[in-house]
């Protein structure tokens, strides 16, 4: 039985290919060099700049209105005050979903906005619904409102305790309180479990009695002259202010020496009443205890940083700055983390770059059996290149480097290598003919495999699109998923036709100065070298 001639003998390349437009680009080596190192040093720029956080950003917020009414039940509540502030909250401009749930003795509301809505806008908007509801049962608490903001989470959350005295702790935390709030990469900090003291006005009834003053009076001119008092009003010509005078007490002698205006006479605080300052009776505190040591008295601290700031940038200088307070004080203060989201977000990077050498490693392990070392090269090459363009992408998409971007890139990595080895395994095949220069194999495997790669790349991106119409808080959880997948993808095509099948036909040609192989042969014993290593 007689065979025909094989695919490869029937094929014929056509002269004309090399004046083609790509045909002068795959004979411009140095212009296909020159683009590598240029998409490769515009990644590596936008990666380093690119922010680093835990979580993806979620701009959906959540507001929160929770009303307390003690001895009322369900029915009651949902009656008298669930629905009244639906009604009220319902026709906000942005909300999207309201939510009530009547308890007994609480009410409490949760109002979703759409996507892209101002956290700090829907808050005010929702008090001011709220505050126009004015029909609440009279023994009812004032509603609060709080909204749940995705992107203000701590970056950190420590602890910081000493075998010292409370007060030398309390004292320390407000200086380093003080020494946070000034950093740049630091939005807000806040404390807890710290013993505030409070102030106590006790009355002596003997010395207002010989002063022929009313103990109840004397009171009430205290409580007055603690507070805020109306001063009047400044009219402009379209505009009125109101003004109003308030007493600045900075410590114990301001309270004293607070004047009081009872039956006609001013009398200064201090001569009817003393002032103790003392911790808050029954207020909580807070012990840390590690690897089984004594507990000790610790004060939390929970860390916000600026949008445009990496956790991990913020979260070095609140270290820093605790380590250069600590040091004035002689060492005698703990820096312990309960919740460090840089050592998260490395521990996510790691994992990353893990699996990003592993690849590496598998696919030049494959090929060098396979193919050899040239198709290794060019193809260990092609994916470090791929991640880098689609750094690009995602700044351009505003994505940060977070743990769900890290988690698309991990299923991009798995895929966008198969591309780069079909052009390689063509370019093989083609080669071992010996009927073509290796830039006619590189027409002829463009030409058969163009329409193939962009057909199987389309197809696989088609199925992550749909995940860019889901909405709501899931909808924005995932979005960077089928952004970067189908990124990742799209370049790896784009790097397996427009750079991989050039830089296979320049292997091929084989025209080196030995110095370029050897060092080329140096390079990849340590790169292999180094992931056995990792």
């Amino acid at each position: 039985m007689e065979h025909g001639p094989s695919f490869f003998e029937r094929v014929i390349f056509n002269p004309d290919d090399h004046h083609t437009l790509i045909g002068r680009y795959f004979s411009s080596i140095r212009t296909i060099i020159l683009i590598i190192l240029t998409f490769a040093g515009a990644g590596l720029v936008t990666y380093l700049s690119l922010p680093r956080e835990l979580n993806p950003s979620i701009k959906i917020p959540i507001v929160f209105v929770a009303t307390s009414y003690n001895g009322a039940g369900p029915d009651d509540i949902e009656s008298l005050i669930s629905i009244p502030l639906e009604d009220a909250v319902s026709g906000l401009s942005g909300v999207s979903k309201v939510t009530s749930t009547s308890n007994e003795g609480s009410s409490t509301l949760v109002v979703e906005f759409v996507s892209g809505t101002d956290p700090d806008q829907a808050k005010q908007d929702i008090q001011s619904a709220v505050d126009t509801v004015t029909d609440l049962p009279e023994d009812a608490e004032s509603p609060t409102v709080q909204v749940l903001d995705f992107q203000n989470q701590p970056v950190i959350n420590f602890m910081v305790s000493s075998s010292a005295d409370a007060t030398s702790l309390e004292n320390f935390s407000d200086l380093l309180e003080d020494r946070i709030k000034d950093l740049p990469a630091v939005e807000a900090i806040n404390l807890s479990y710290r013993k505030d003291p409070e102030i106590s006005i006790i009355l002596d009834p003997a010395k207002i009695n010989s002063l022929n003053l009313d103990i109840q009076s004397v009171a009430q001119e205290t409580a007055s002259a603690l507070q805020a008092s109306p001063a009047g009003s400044l009219d402009g010509k379209s505009t009125s202010f109101a003004l109003s005078q308030d007493q600045t007490l900075r410590d114990t002698a301001d309270i004293l020496a607070l004047p009081l205006s009872v039956n006609g006479k001013i009398v200064p605080l201090g001569e009817v009443a003393r002032v103790q300052e003392r911790p808050v009776v029954n207020s909580r505190e807070a012990f840390v205890s590690v690897a089984g040591k004594e507990p000790t008295r610790a004060i939390t601290f929970s860390a916000f940083k600026t949008d445009s700031v990496d956790a991990t940038v913020a979260v070095d200088q609140i270290r820093a700055a605790f380590d250069e307070l600590n040091l004035a004080h002689g060492s005698q203060f703990t820096f312990e983390p309960v919740f460090d989201g840089a050592r998260e977000i490395k521990k996510s990077f790691d994992q990353l770059f893990h699996d990003f050498f592993l690849t590496v490693g598998l696919v030049f392990t494959v090929l060098i059996l396979f193919f050899g070392l040239r198709q290794s090269i060019v193809a260990s090459l092609a994916i470090p290149l791929t991640f880098l363009v689609t750094f690009m992408v995602m700044g351009a998409s505003g994505i940060s480097i977070n743990f769900i971007a890290l988690f698309a890139l991990l299923l991009a990595l798995g895929i966008l290598v198969d591309n780069a080895i079909v052009i390689i395994s063509a370019m093989a095949s083609y080669e071992r003919t010996g009927k073509f220069t290796p830039n006619e194999s590189a027409l002829l495997v463009w030409k058969d495999f163009r329409s193939v790669i962009f057909i199987t790349t389309i197809t696989t991106v088609w199925a992550f699109l749909p995940l860019l119409l889901a909405t709501g808080i899931i909808g924005d959880f995932i979005q960077p998923i089928p952004i970067v997948v189908s990124a990742a993808l799209a370049i790896s095509a784009a790097v397996a036709l427009f750079i991989v099948i050039p830089m296979m036909a320049l292997l091929q040609t084989g025209h080196f100065p030995k110095r370029i192989i050897l060092f080329l042969y140096i390079l990849v014993f340590l790169i292999g070298a180094a992931l056995l290593f990792f």
